[in-house]
């Protein structure tokens, strides 16, 4: 049955936007690829000069490519068409055209987890993501309030910062785990231990990792992108409870997904302890709330 999405205001003028994550963005990237390329010349020379460009041009098709070969590879779900029973594109439409963006498509991926992300490399591309579990645990109103905050990413450009973010992040984490690999052949430590040795140099490159995570993104871009969806509502409290409702059941219906992607997430999907916390980015929850509604709890 179809769920009616009507409790949006007049358009009014964006005051939490800014200067847009993508233009923090770009300068983050223009400065990161000059000191390789300098830092290259350097200690090589011309030769190293020329690795310095290689490795440059290499990060930027990295960066560029990621969202299709990465995130639509490990999250392949099924596009969303015609008349959904949720109203879903319905309330998607409506955003966009209140957020002035291009209508993203929609994708629900089949696990009872209830999550939501959104990604691409810019706004024509961008791709919302549901999962049938937040279909299926979400009101009207609630469901209405997500797909704001995946509009709301898009059009405050969070999207690019989380797709740079992601792929220098899982760049630094797949080294760290092909070298784990090959220290647990060496040492003859088991493939199913969970000490500190199997799992060594993740531990000491993820510190690096979450360094650019935190450099790229910052918690506070959330508390904003949280702040504009609710500012196209009738009330925020949709907005808060939906939030709370996903941290709850991600405490005990945890979705398992890569560490360079949980920032994309609505709710951080990691819940477990040791050095993995380090990217939990997403601010705590009773800030998030506090934010929105101006109290906690609500």
């Amino acid at each position: 049955m179809a769920s009616s999405f009507g409790c949006l205001r007049p358009t009014r003028t964006l005051v939490y936007v800014g200067m847009n994550s993508a233009t923090r963005t770009w300068v983050f990237l223009t400065a990161m690829m000059m000191l390789i390329i300098v830092g290259s010349q350097t200690i090589g020379g011309r030769s190293g000069l020329l690795w310095g460009v290689s490795l440059a041009l290499t990060l930027n098709a990295l960066i560029f490519l990621y969202p299709q070969f990465r995130l639509e590879t490990f999250f392949r779900g099924k596009e969303l068409e015609g008349s959904d029973p949720w109203g879903v594109l319905k309330s998607v439409k409506v955003l966009s055209a209140k957020a002035r963006i291009p209508t993203p498509k929609v994708y629900i991926l089949d696990t009872k987890c209830p999550q939501a992300m959104v990604a691409g490399r810019s706004k024509k591309a961008a791709r919302i993501t549901l999962t049938q579990g937040l279909l299926d645990l979400l009101t009207p109103d609630e469901l209405n309030a997500i797909v704001a905050y995946q509009v709301a990413s898009i059009q405050r450009q969070d999207i690019v910062a989380h797709t740079v973010a992601a792929s220098i992040v899982d760049f630094l984490m797949t080294i760290a785990s092909a070298l784990d690999f090959v220290f647990k052949i060496l040492s003859g430590a088991k493939s199913s231990n969970k000490t500190l040795q199997s799992h060594l140099f993740s531990f000491l490159i993820s510190p690096v990792a979450s360094f650019f995570l935190h450099l790229e993104i910052g918690s506070s871009s959330y508390l904003k992108t949280d702040k504009l969806a609710a500012s196209w509502l009738d009330d925020p409290k949709p907005l808060a409870s939906a939030l709370w409702k996903l941290h709850s059941y991600s405490l005990t219906l945890p979705m398992d997904v890569p560490l360079a992607m949980a920032h994309f997430w609505v709710i951080n999907p990691i819940t477990s302890a040791g050095w993995r916390k380090q990217f939990l980015i997403q601010p705590g929850m009773k800030t998030r709330i506090k934010n929105l509604m101006g109290y906690y709890p609500i």
